[in-house]
């Protein structure tokens, strides 16, 4: 028997905020997420599971609103819930009678139901009635959907739904007994053994809580609600506070080792992300999902003390850039210059503009190299809708200021295909093209750290022309188009340093001094690589290899960077106005 009991909702929200995000077209958009809720999509569309089964030691309660106000059930003599399908609808939402691998295995309960009595107001007349029906037949429990109802059995078909209808009938003299037709909306809440509850999913919120419950071997915080819609049948997701998604995305984006004031940058750069997501899942009904498509959470399960600490202690507080809230977009290294958000999207954002970046160097893959196969990016380029036959070449055919492949070309015996910024990535896979900053030539494949270091503390920054040479007509740093490579000028003699080995090369001074390509202004050399604009690769050998440098598309916070940053006694507003160009911190009210 279903006890029940009223009580105020809990899970109403604190407050709701509508945020515009200042694009570079100036388009005004609200966003659906707030300080008070996050709801995250564990279970939805084509990853589709049935039934589902969660656990938790301290029960269940079930919150949703009706015209009687606030009400719960009180599930917490149950450690484990079985949520199926009330019935298997096919894509056009029409009731499958045929399947009955899913009814037998009990994965689905049959759709059909017999009604006992008639649709009820209130909750207490309902309950007053099922009393007396469940002491007769135990097959019974209550149902809400446009208004309380007492369900007995599942049935598979129509026809097996009245072949019963007699016979309950006869058992329940007194009661008006019907067939209760399918509803491809309706959940059904149960043991293994036995139906508790059901309910349709678009009538209102039905939300469970609890405190920590287990879903698939991964404990989560808080409540979850199950929807059966058109796009997605059974939608599973998880309803937390803004700290509490925080908590289990933290220690997914950064390691609970690093420097505090890295692991609050991360925070608020995590927290605005879900501020201004908007509307990408809203035909799910939830805000963000679980996965790398939004950001990785990972519930209860991850959260570590120093990442919750981190949470809390920025906890209000976002970032915003003149007064609207911004999408704070991250990567793991930038390989030494972030960029310009156009030049690796499309859109331009004031506030992600393209900055020296020498706190990443040296991070994990500040160097990286990927031998692709020409015939895997055949296949790859069929997979992304281009057919450029038998691949001959490949080009770069233009780089962003930064050093980033802006264009490039795949040459086949077919035709060509032209492929810019971040699609690259996207076409020969993201962890294979690590970032868009690489070359062909092996000559930038090693970065020579401190170097680069000392050639920017080398420069003047009062003059944007050439270096002068010294007393001794030596010049403290030189950086060739072959860069990261770095020298010092004797007379005619040019001393440079290039890939672990010191190379002397006879040169002309004047003309040395005279030319752009061979070292650089003051307005060059703060880039730690310099690349030719264009390049091509013949795929003569049967694949061609990439040497780049930095992880992910290289636009706003490196996380690494950020992490050098807090090591040096930055702290995490300071590294947030580094990445985020004329933004500001603000307490969100």
């Amino acid at each position: 028997m279903i006890l029940i009991s009223k009580y105020e909702n809990k899970l109403k929200l604190l407050f709701s905020i509508c945020f515009l995000l200042l694009l570079s077209i100036f388009n005004a958009n609200c966003y659906a997420v707030s300080l008070g809720q996050v709801d995250v999509g564990l279970i939805y569309g084509q990853n589709n599971q049935f039934p589902i089964g969660v656990t938790s030691t301290d029960g269940f309660g079930l919150y949703f609103n009706n015209s009687a106000g606030n009400q719960v059930i009180d599930f917490s003599a149950y450690s484990n819930l079985v949520f199926y399908k009330d019935g298997f609808f096919d894509s056009s939402r029409k009731l499958v009678e045929s399947n009955e691998v899913y009814y037998s295995n009990n994965q689905v309960k049959g759709g059909y139901h017999l009604e006992i009595g008639q649709g009820y107001e209130t909750y207490e007349s309902a309950i007053a009635v099922i009393a007396s029906i469940q002491a007769i037949t135990e097959q019974a429990f209550l149902v809400y959907d446009d208004q309380w109802r007492v369900f007995q059995g599942a049935y598979l078909k129509e026809s097996d739904a009245n072949v019963a209808l007699s016979q309950v009938k006869a058992a329940l003299n007194g009661y008006k007994v019907t067939v209760a037709l399918p509803n491809d909306a309706r959940v059904i809440v149960g043991t293994k053994d036995a139906i508790l509850f059901a309910y349709d999913s678009r009538e209102n919120e039905f939300v469970f809580k609890t405190t920590v419950f287990t879903l698939n071997d991964v404990k989560y915080r808080n409540s979850f609600l199950i929807k059966r819609l058109s796009n997605s049948d059974f939608t599973f997701i998880n309803r937390v506070t803004m700290p509490e998604y925080l908590y289990g995305v933290l220690p997914k984006e950064a390691s609970e080792s690093w420097p505090i004031e890295a692991l609050k940058a991360q925070a608020v750069a995590s927290k605005n992300f879900a501020l201004t997501i908007g509307s990408k899942y809203a035909a799910y009904g939830f805000d963000v999902d679980a996965t790398v498509n939004s950001q990785v959470y990972g519930g209860y399960s991850v959260e570590k003390p120093r990442c919750n600490q981190a949470v809390d202690e920025t906890d209000g507080y976002a970032l915003a850039y003149q007064g609207t809230l911004i999408p704070m977009y991250f990567h793991s290294s930038s390989g030494g210059i972030t960029d310009n958000s156009e030049n690796v999207w499309s859109g331009t954002l004031p506030y992600i503009r393209s900055t020296t970046d020498f706190y990443s160097l040296g991070a994990p893959n500040t160097d990286w190299s990927a031998k692709i196969n020409k015939s895997e990016i055949e296949a790859k380029l069929i997979q992304a809708g281009y057919n450029v036959g038998s691949l001959t070449q490949v080009k770069i055919l233009s780089r962003a200021e930064s050093g980033r492949v802006l264009e490039f070309e795949f040459i086949g015996n077919l035709g060509k295909a032209t492929v810019a910024k971040d699609k690259i990535r996207s076409v020969l896979g993201a962890s294979v093209i690590k970032s868009t900053l690489f070359s062909f030539d092996p000559d930038t494949a090693v970065t020579d750290v401190a170097a680069i270091k000392a050639g920017a503390a080398n420069q003047d920054s009062s003059t944007t022309k050439p270096i002068n040479l010294g007393e001794n007509g030596a010049m403290p740093k030189l950086a060739i188009n072959v860069a990261p490579t770095y020298g010092v000028l004797l007379d005619s003699e040019l001393s440079y340093y290039q890939s672990g080995a010191v190379t002397n090369k006879k040169v002309d001074k004047n003309a040395l001094m005279a030319s752009d390509d061979i070292y650089q202004t003051n307005s060059q050399i703060n880039k730690p690589y310099l690349y030719n604009s264009t390049e091509s690769f013949d795929i003569t050998d049967g694949y061609v290899v990439f040497y780049g440098h930095g992880y992910g598309h290289g636009l706003g916070m490196s996380q690494w960077g950020a992490k050098a940053m807090a090591d040096l006694g930055f702290d995490y507003e300071a590294i947030l106005k580094y990445y985020y160009k004329d933004t500001e911190l603000i307490q969100l009210h």
